[in-house]
C-alpha cells in the first residue's frame, strides 16, 4: 500500500492535527490522484467520507472514542497515523520535520489493548533471510551513526560517573501524559514511580535519570524536583545526547520509552514495566504478561517488522517517499545551515510560516 493512498482510496480526510503541523501529513499523503483535507469531528462526517468513498486518518493519541464503531457503521476505513521510530532531526513539539510516521488499521503500537497491525505483523509474519540480512545492516548502521529518535546532539555532560565494575542502570524519563504511558498496562503511573521502583530494587546500582527531552524544553509534563531526583538517581543528565548513555551503561529501564527499542539495537539488558512494542518476544526481562505474544523473535526479526515493514518514511525537501536507508541518511546527514536561530525563535518561525500556507524553512540550531 503506497504512503501517498492509504487503504488505495484517492480522498482522505485526516482528524487530530493541529494547523500548524498539517504540512507533515501533506508530504507524506498528498497525492495528485485525490485530495487531502483536514477536518474536525461532527455528526456528518462519517456519512460525507462515505460519499467521497473516502478514507480517514486520524492521530491516534487524539481519536475520538466512538469514530471506530461509526465508521464500520459507514463502511469507512479507518487508519491510525503516528510518529515512526526514527522521526526527525529535532523535536516534534519544536515543529522539526518528521521522516517517519506509523499508519495502523487495527489499533496502533502503543496500545496492548488490543492487537495493533505491527503486534500482527510480529506474530504472525515472515521474515526471509535476504530482509533479515538488510535488518542487520540496518541496526547495525544506526549504532554506528549514533541515530535516536529525535536525535538530540548535544555538548552537555554525558560522562556516566559509576565506579568501575558497579551495575549502571539508564533511566529515561518519559512524558507525563504521552499516549504510549497512559495506555500501557501497569502498576507504575509516572518517573516519579519508576524511578522508585528502580532504585527499591537496586539499591547498589549506579542509576542515571536522562529527563524526556519534550520536558526539558517546557513543552510537555513529567518534571521533578531536583530533591526528588537527588534522592532517588545518582546522577541526572538534563540535555545528554541519549545515544551517548547507551555505551555506558548496562540495562535500561523503563515503562514504555522508545528508548528501550533503542537500546535493544545496542544489545543493552532492558527491563519493561509497561507493555511497548517491543516487550513480550523474549528480548527483554518484563513486568507485565503479554499473552497473545508467543512467537520468539530475533532481533533482527523485530527490527525488519518495526523498521522496514511496518514505518514509513519520506524526505522533508522532496516530500518524496523514501525508504529506510535515505530517512537514515537524511538523519545523520542533516542539511547545511543558513540561518543560526535560537530553537524557540525557530519553531516560532516555522509555527508562522505554516499557519500562513508556505513552506518551512530551514533554520537549525544554534551551534
Amino acid at each position: 500500500m503506497s504512503i501517498h493512498s492509504p487503504a488505495c482510496r484517492p480522498n482522505i480526510t485526516v482528524l487530530g492535527i493541529k494547523r500548524h503541523k498539517q504540512h507533515n501529513l501533506r508530504r507524506f499523503f498528498s497525492s495528485r490522484w485525490g485530495q487531502l483535507k483536514f477536518s474536525a469531528d461532527s455528526p456528518m462526517l462519517l456519512a460525507e467520507v462515505a460519499a467521497q468513498s473516502g478514507t480517514l486518518l486520524v492521530w491516534a493519541a487524539r481519536e475520538p472514542a466512538s469514530l471506530k464503531a461509526r465508521a464500520q457503521a459507514s463502511n469507512v476505513p479507518v487508519l491510525r497515523i503516528e510518529d515512526g521510530f526514527l522521526r526527525s532531526n529535532g523535536l516534534g513539539s519544536l515543529n522539526a520535520p518528521a521522516l517517519s510516521l506509523v499508519l495502523d488499521r487495527s489499533g496502533i503500537h502503543y496500545d496492548a489493548s488490543a492487537p495493533s497491525d505491527l503486534e500482527t505483523l510480529l506474530e504472525q509474519g515472515a521474515f526471509d533471510p535476504a530482509t533479515l540480512a538488510e535488518a542487520a545492516r540496518l541496526r547495525e548502521r544506526i549504532v554506528a551513526l549514533g541515530v535516536s529518535k529525535f536525535n538530540l546532539k548535544s555538548n552537555a555532560d554525558h560522562l556516566v560517573r559509576a565506579r568501575p565494575g558497579q551495575r549502571r542502570i539508564l533511566v529515561p524519563g518519559q512524558v507525563q501524559d504521552d499516549a504510549s504511558l497512559r495506555c500501557s498496562v501497569t502498576h507504575l503511573h509516572d518517573n516519579l514511580a519508576l524511578l522508585r521502583h528502580v532504585r527499591s530494587n537496586a539499591p547498589d546500582a549506579w542509576i542515571v535519570y536522562k529527563p524526556h527531552p519534550d520536558v526539558e524544553a517546557g513543552k510537555r509534563q513529567g518534571s521533578l524536583s531536583e530533591m526528588l531526583l537527588h534522592e532517588l538517581a545518582d546522577q541526572v543528565l538534563p540535555g545528554a545526547d541519549i545515544t551517548q548513555l547507551y555505551a555506558q551503561v548496562d540495562e535500561v529501564h523503563t515503562i514504555s520509552s522508545t528508548a528501550g527499542f533503542e537500546a535493544l539495537l545496542r544489545h543493552l539488558t532492558v527491563v519493561t514495566y509497561g507493555t511497548p512494542f517491543y516487550a513480550g518476544w523474549g528480548l527483554t526481562q518484563d513486568s507485565q504478561p503479554l499473552t497473545r505474544r508467543t512467537r520468539r523473535l530475533s532481533l533482527d526479526e523485530l527490527v525488519a517488522g518495526v523498521l522496514l515493514r511496518y514505518a514509513r518514511y519520506a524526505d522533508p525537501h522532496t516530500a518524496l517517499p523514501c525508504d529506510a536507508w535515505h530517512a537514515l541518511a537524511c538523519l545523520s546527514n542533516p542539511s547545511p545551515p543558513r540561518l543560526r536561530l535560537q530553537p524557540r525563535v525557530r519553531a516560532l518561525l516555522n509555527y508562522t510560516r505554516t499557519m500562513l500556507g508556505f513552506p518551512r524553512a530551514v533554520v537549525p540550531l544554534k551551534d
